[in-house]
């Protein structure tokens, strides 16, 4: 669909047939092995886009075509409904993570295009753009859910520069080691039972769009009977929100709809009157055709019952449109991993083999200001990017055509009641407590009391990963870097230095908080921000904040566990601390085993969705508060900072739970011109005197160590590779602090063959002594 920067993608219907495979941790409900599943998105066998590559500098243009039906029906649509699952035929396209405008003709999410239309976006991506790895999806509220969680998503990569004054030192930049880890999660049985009913979370039994739809159109049905069943449409995730008719703008309701279904059936019965038994049938037929959604098939079963607390059943979770596919990694060279965490539910940790090493690069397309970052595992909320090198060791006495070594997530159900009570983090922390007085021989019972604290969470399979031969490296040291920055991404950190507190927060009134509340209807409703659901036209003309832009901004954000915070068009640096780790570092010595947080004041991101605050509850302060660690981190307040850059536009900031912005989770920022006409900040030179702006950059990454240039992975392969530790000894590995290592692996995540149930007697690796 891509040739250049011109771009075509095509929404429609997509019938997709996943074979499927037994795992350690999974079986096979049938024989079949095979889920078929009925969705929407950009290919005829697959939902997923193709990958869209740019250059800071260039002009994207991308054509939709609305295939979903061949003609605009007012019955699916169902004007006058705003905050609930409707118009499942449209959509549009969301840039989600580029710097780029937020109107038209580039990233304006408030287009609507219709089923049988298309349109052309031109995307101009700034030169001095930052190289990252983003995506795009479909954002048209009301079907904003159901199709990017029935897998309608795509990579979108901003290349790095390369040469002289490239983005990457060239020790990075040359590897020509690099996969696209593309982790969609089809949000199979929750999105069907939202879109055809029976899902109670959103409603009485039997609510969802369809059921929705019927009744919205349902002519004998009172406007009283109505209102009194009118929890299939609403519940507690809306209360309606009139739109307007954008053509006369008048305000539309249910009986300006009942209105036009009449005028529709008397042009179809050729200017006759229709009875409500036809009109009923015309609703029908048009609400049912918008509900294609289907699930053909039983998901794989978790073996482990402790660990199918959840709803296990609910989500199908491909790696690049595959279930559990096998990659390749050459052993002892690094490689480079873009990871795209594409669902729209539950968090997911991801913990690397215990041969491998994980360096982080970037998060959410931003280069960390010192990189690389050495780290245990990857932390993805939902739209969340991770670039990590990644090289692996070759396990002892593998056999690459036979052994299977299985890459897992953990998912963390945020309602689950053993994490809500903190039967969960209890278990693990206990266990974690008596792990620094446990000798070797007690590592079944940790191993034991470790998968029993595994409730609460589910490990889903990814992919497995054979190791391949790959070239003994000369060096084992990889140097940190810093690379040079746009302005736009100058160091914040110190804004204060420049501007004070109160002129950063607007007298302390930017907050978002992310929560149930009750809003500005007199109606509870669990997804609000600042007690308020979303109201485009009132917050066209009253928007949630206005700043010009050339302004720093500073906001506190709070309920970032249940609920993930993005904000369109420009990124947000993180202020705060959070280590959910750091009671485990500072009460149970396990510092040497988490590695690095991987949350750190100065990291950039575009969306912000936290881990529990572990082992809280355990603390003096914790026990005083009577928050559970869930809890702990939902009450957390997060300090970040933006450098309102450039686009004079409405910029959006929702929920990342796409189904909690179509319920009204989601508001409006407005951002004016400059009165003194500047379009950045006076101080960005202040604050970083090497960033760049308007241009490419003109000086290369700064390297903090001697880079040799002929840097290419790890130090030794074997026992008897002397040259790969420059002469030095190669040496077995293996873990003799066992109960640290399986605390490690069970926070983070793995479950499986790393809670050895016996010390291993011989090395498992190898490194340099």
């Amino acid at each position: 669909g891509c040739k250049d920067v011109t771009c075509q993608l095509t929404m429609g219907r997509v019938e997709m047939h996943v074979p499927l495979k037994e795992t350690p941790h999974h079986t096979l409900k049938d024989n079949s092995g095979v889920i078929n599943v009925t969705t929407r998105g950009y290919n005829k066998n697959t939902p997923m886009g193709p990958t869209i590559k740019v250059r800071p500098g260039d002009t994207l243009k991308v054509t939709l075509i609305n295939n979903l039906a061949e003609e605009d029906d007012p019955d699916a649509q169902m004007a006058g409904l705003t905050n609930f699952q409707h118009d499942y035929q449209a959509t549009n396209l969301h840039t989600h993570g580029l710097h780029i405008s937020g109107e038209d003709p580039a990233d304006n999410v408030f287009r609507r295009v219709a089923p049988g239309d298309n349109h052309t976006y031109t995307y101009a991506i700034p030169k001095d753009h930052m190289p990252g790895t983003h995506w795009y999806h479909p954002h048209f509220h009301g079907p904003t859910g159901i199709q990017a969680g029935g897998g309608a998503v795509g990579l979108l990569i901003v290349e790095d520069v390369v040469g002289q004054h490239g983005t990457l030192p060239e020790y990075v930049g040359k590897l020509t080691e690099e996969k696209h880890l593309i982790i969609l999660g089809v949000d199979a049985n929750n999105q069907k039972g939202i879109e055809r009913g029976g899902q109670t979370s959103v409603g009485g039994p039997g609510s969802g769009m369809l059921q929705c739809c019927l009744a919205y159109g349902n002519k004998s049905m009172s406007k009283e009977e109505y209102e009194k069943h009118g929890g299939v449409c609403s519940a507690s995730a809306s209360a309606f929100m009139n739109e307007i008719d954008i053509d006369t703008g008048k305000k539309l309701n249910r009986s300006d709809h009942l209105i036009e279904l009449d005028d529709r059936c008397k042009e179809k019965n050729n200017g006759a009157s229709c009875s409500n038994e036809e009109v009923a049938e015309l609703v029908k037929k048009n609400c049912e055709a918008a509900a294609i959604w289907n699930v053909d098939g039983d998901l794989p079963e978790h073996t482990d019952k402790s660990n199918a607390v959840i709803a296990a059943d609910e989500a199908l979770f491909l790696v690049n449109g595959v279930y559990v596919p096998t990659l390749e990694f050459k052993a002892n060279v690094w490689t480079r991993l873009r990871i795209l965490f594409a669902s729209i539910t539950d968090q997911m940790y991801i913990v690397f083999p215990e041969f491998c090493e994980a360096q982080l690069l970037a998060k959410d397309g931003v280069y960390l200001h010192d990189a690389p970052r050495p780290v245990k595992y990857a932390f993805l909320g939902l739209g969340n990017r991770a670039d990590l090198l990644i090289k692996c060791t070759e396990p002892l006495n593998y056999d690459p055509n036979k052994d299977e070594i299985i890459l897992d997530g953990l998912l963390y159900n945020q309602n689950d009641n053993n994490v809500k009570n903190n039967n969960v983090t209890d278990v693990v922390c206990n266990a974690a407590d008596a792990i620094p007085h446990a000798d070797r021989s007690d590592a079944e019972g940790v191993r034991e009391e470790l998968l029993e604290a595994t409730r609460g969470k589910i490990t889903i399979p990814l992919m497995y990963m054979k190791i391949t031969q790959g070239d003994p490296a000369p060096t084992c040291k990889l140097p940190n870097f810093t690379v040079t920055r746009p302005c736009y991404l100058a160091n914040l950190q110190d804004a204060t230095k420049l501007i004070n507190e109160e002129d950063l927060t607007q007298d302390g009134n930017l907050t978002l908080t992310f929560g149930g509340a009750v809003d500005q209807t007199g109606t509870f409703s669990p997804f609000t921000i600042n007690a308020k659901r979303y109201d485009e036209h009132a917050l066209d003309e009253h928007p949630m904040f206005s700043e010009q832009v050339g302004s720093l901004s500073q906001f506190n954000i709070t309920g970032v566990f249940d609920h993930a915070f993005h904000w369109h068009v420009i990124p947000f640096q993180l202020q705060t601390e959070y280590d959910e780790f750091k009671t485990m570092r500072e009460h149970y010595n396990l510092s040497n085993f988490l590695g690095e947080p991987y949350f750190q004041p100065g990291d950039w991101h575009d969306t912000l969705q936290v881990p529990p605050n572990w082992c809280h509850s355990k603390t003096d302060e914790g026990k005083k508060d009577k928050k559970s660690d869930k809890e702990s981190a939902n009450h957390l307040t997060f300090v970040v900072r933006n450098n309102v850059d450039t686009f004079v536009s409405r910029q959006v900031v929702h929920c990342h739970v796409l189904d909690h912005e179509d319920w009204g989770m989601m508001t409006i920022l407005n951002f004016t011109e400059n009165s003194d006409g500047n379009f950045t900040f006076w101080g960005n030179k202040l604050l970083d005197p090497t960033c760049f702006q308007n241009q490419t950059s003109n000086k290369g990454a700064t390297v903090k160590a001697k880079d040799d240039g002929t840097f290419t992975g790890l130090c030794c392969a074997g026992k008897h590779d002397r040259a790969g530790c420059g002469g030095g000894e190669c040496i077995g590995q293996y873990y003799e602090s066992l109960g640290y290592e399986a605390a490690v692996y069970a926070l983070g995540g793995a479950t499986r063959d790393l809670l050895f149930s016996t010390v291993p007697t011989k090395p498992d690796y190898y490194a340099c002594a």
